[in-house]
């Protein structure tokens, strides 16, 4: 495999012991990632899914490899044939708690021994380029406060306190980056992403789990946070940087 490096993501979870735990995995150009799963290659084969890049854990391991999805064909909607009917609800729910230009832009699968394992959904807000789409962040922080008061209604299951909580770090960000939605066997979880400015940042990160951001100096600056959610809960960040 190819050691080109990409980005380096942070994960930061919380624990009711320790206060946080935390992993790295560091991302790198698709080149010699090799794809060992049959549907997959055949969707890359017919040009549904194409690789961009893979991401390893700490120990070697890899962990997920991730593909753009091509919207302009009517085709890739193959990727949800097999879903169960929960999961196809939650993705369908997307474009209506945000809005109609939230994409399923990327997926990333985790395969082990050539089957898939974990499966995520990542939805942008899109913008249609000629025969192509791209990706534009919203910056109306009127509109993320309606997103965000819409999404966090939905998942946080009636609890004051996580409602609370994604409001607070939706508040922080000054550039809405999107919606991902992650299945692990019958666990459905999400991650919101935003761009936050640092210190707003350290604040919330210091404030709910006592992590020091300042100790990751040493990579530069963030260029993109992710709040992790899952059953009604608010379980921890990631924390992106280009170094």
């Amino acid at each position: 495999m190819s050691d080109g490096f990409r980005s380096r993501g942070i994960r930061i979870l919380k624990d009711a012991g320790k206060g946080f735990t935390e992993q790295m995995k560091i991302y790198y150009e698709p080149d010699g990632c090799r794809i060992e799963n049959s549907r997959i290659q055949t969707w890359m084969e017919q040009g549904i899914l194409s690789l961009f890049e893979y991401a390893m854990l700490e120990g070697n391991l890899m962990d997920t490899c991730n593909f753009h999805v091509d919207l302009m064909r009517e085709e890739y909607r193959e990727i949800y044939r097999d879903l169960p009917p929960d999961v196809r609800e939650e993705l369908d729910l997307v474009p209506i708690l945000f809005d109609e230009s939230f994409r399923n832009y990327t997926v990333g699968y985790r395969i082990r021994e050539g089957e898939v394992t974990g499966q995520s959904f990542y939805f942008y807000p899109t913008i249609l380029k000629g025969h192509r789409y791209g990706i534009k962040g919203v910056v109306d922080q009127e509109k993320i406060r309606e997103q965000t008061d819409r999404f966090a209604a939905h998942v946080s299951n009636g609890d004051p306190v996580t409602e609370k909580e994604i409001k607070a770090y939706m508040k922080s960000v000054y550039k809405f980056k999107g919606i991902s939605v992650h299945i692990s066997g019958n666990n459905i979880g999400y991650k919101l992403y935003g761009r936050v400015a640092q210190e707003p940042l350290g604040r919330l990160l210091h404030e709910e789990m006592g992590y020091c951001i300042e100790k990751n100096s040493r990579y530069g600056e963030v260029v993109l946070t992710a709040q992790r959610i899952q059953k009604g809960n608010v379980t921890g960040y990631n924390i992106y940087y280009l170094a």
